[in-house]
């Protein structure tokens, strides 16, 4: 039996969408795969180079990748680094709103995410707490971490203190223990970090 005009031509159509659907992804697989090999050669690179002295054509060499490939995706190196790291910081972010609905519960545990994610991607983050890098990139983490836990602080702020000074005092010491828990090897454990950490914004010290 042979089968009418139209559904041949429809089935035609929707062969070549399957085609060209699968074709895309499997191109945006590439590009995933591309840029993050061009972010991992570049903090490679950064364990023994000032991020100053990094040209893209050593990056480009290191990473096997060639130059068109790297300007298709980026400016400079600049743009490489703020990309990538903005990225992870949204993960960051994501980590802190999922540390808040735990502690609402009341679990010491409630920030174990958190530093789970710091030992996740600590290859970044021994570079942007190092002096490989511009202190533009510290600043601008900076700039945005201190809106991350305002949530999780504000439960523990009483009212004869001033939130503002008491917010600023909390963020900023929470940086401080990340980058004394990388100088150290990330030697205490997540869980202990966590506990330690709520312990602080509580003022709980028993």
């Amino acid at each position: 039996a042979s089968f009418p005009k139209t559904y041949i031509i429809q089935r035609n159509l929707r062969i070549r969408w399957i085609t060209r659907r699968y074709l895309m992804q499997k191109m945006d697989l590439r590009v995933i795969k591309t840029k993050k090999n061009l972010f991992k050669t570049l903090l490679q690179l950064l364990q023994t180079n000032h991020f100053n002295d990094i040209t893209i054509t050593k990056l480009c060499e290191q990473s096997e990748i060639n130059r068109s490939t790297f300007y298709t995706h980026y400016s400079n190196i600049d743009d490489l680094f703020e990309t990538h790291m903005l990225e992870i910081m949204e993960i960051l972010k994501h980590e802190f709103e999922k540390s808040y609905e735990k502690i609402k519960l009341l679990e010491n545990n409630g920030l174990t995410n958190v530093f789970q994610h710091i030992l996740e991607y600590q290859y970044f983050y021994d570079i942007l707490f190092s002096e490989k890098i511009p202190t533009k990139y510290t600043l601008l983490f900076i700039k945005h971490y201190m809106l991350f836990p305002k949530k999780i602080i504000s439960r523990y702020a009483k009212n004869e203190i001033d939130f503002d000074l008491y917010y600023t005092f909390c963020s900023s010491a929470t940086i401080g223990l990340i980058i004394h828990w990388r100088n150290t090897g990330y030697a205490q454990s997540v869980l202990h970090m966590s506990t330690q950490t709520i312990k602080f914004f509580s003022r709980d010290f028993n």
